[in-house]
């Protein structure tokens, strides 16, 4: 394929004007910040025995399963705001 036939469907398949519908719709709405939810240490731990699960998890007030894959101290509290959704209904009929 040559390189002006290229940059035209390019052209079509990335039209600016398109590409920026978002901004349109973007106006007016509340700033968002996203917290950094990266741990500041992770360490690997190892139990000789299910006894020795039983201890630690007793030691840091958590519930450890067989399951369980990783957790974080001081126990993290998840907010209900997780649980939330946007519906958008549109106006008009059965609205």
């Amino acid at each position: 394929m040559n390189k002006p036939k290229l940059k035209m469907i390019q052209k079509k398949l990335f039209n600016k004007k398109k590409d920026d519908l978002w901004k349109e719709e973007w106006q007016d709405m509340p700033e968002f910040i996203q917290k950094d939810w990266k741990a500041y240490q992770e360490i690997k731990i190892n139990f000789y025995n299910k006894e020795d699960v039983k201890a630690f998890a007793k030691l840091i007030g958590q519930k450890i399963s067989r399951r369980t894959k990783y957790l974080w101290f001081p126990k993290m509290i998840i907010s209900e705001g997780v649980k939330q959704k946007y519906i958008y209904k549109k106006k008009g009929k059965g609205a």
